[in-house]
């Protein structure tokens, strides 16, 4: 689904885990940079993939909708656990997202357009991104809480250039 038809009133959270139309809670992003490519992190739990998306050097009004749907799915779930220190989803002007992985395999997968079949390491600096993500669940822990984002898909876009605003995505359409 387009993040543009995602409707508050139309999100539950049951059990920890958002839904919209009684379908999990996914989106496709606009297209956003890859500062860092795919970042690695071992710890007590095991070994964890995240990207960061950027909004910096972006502009236009599509832009501006989706940081906007962003922060209004994050004051919806920092309702559910109130009282909790939230951390939100944009951080330091990017959008974190977790990649899902089972040990051994990741569970998303990677589109392009360039030769050659992609992989989740073709996630390199640099990199023009789409991504389809899942709002996992709304986490607590301890006196902390947020919403775990995790990648279903990636499409490469290119290497250098965005994109330009899309017509029909003014401000004045929402």
């Amino acid at each position: 689904m387009d993040y543009k038809e995602i409707t508050l009133d139309k999100i539950d959270v049951i059990k920890g885990v958002p839904y919209h139309n009684n379908k999990y809670l996914e989106f496709w992003t606009p297209e956003l940079y890859l500062p860092y490519g795919l970042e690695h992190h071992d710890n007590k739990f095991g070994e964890k993939y995240e990207v960061k998306l950027s909004f910096r050097d972006q502009q236009g009004n599509f832009l501006r909708k989706f940081m906007n749907k962003i922060n209004s799915l994050d004051a919806y779930f920092k309702h559910i656990h109130k009282g909790t220190e939230y951390h939100p989803m944009i951080k330091s002007g990017n959008l974190v997202i977790k990649l899902p992985y089972g040990g051994t395999t990741f569970q998303c997968t990677v589109k392009s357009n360039f030769e050659g079949l992609p992989t989740v390491f073709s996630l390199k600096k640099g990199c023009w991104v789409r991504c389809l993500i899942r709002a996992e669940k709304v986490w607590l822990y301890q006196k902390r809480s947020g919403c775990l984002l995790v990648a279903k898909q990636f499409i490469i876009l290119n290497q250098t250039e965005q994109q330009e605003e899309q017509p029909g995505d003014s401000l004045e359409n929402e």
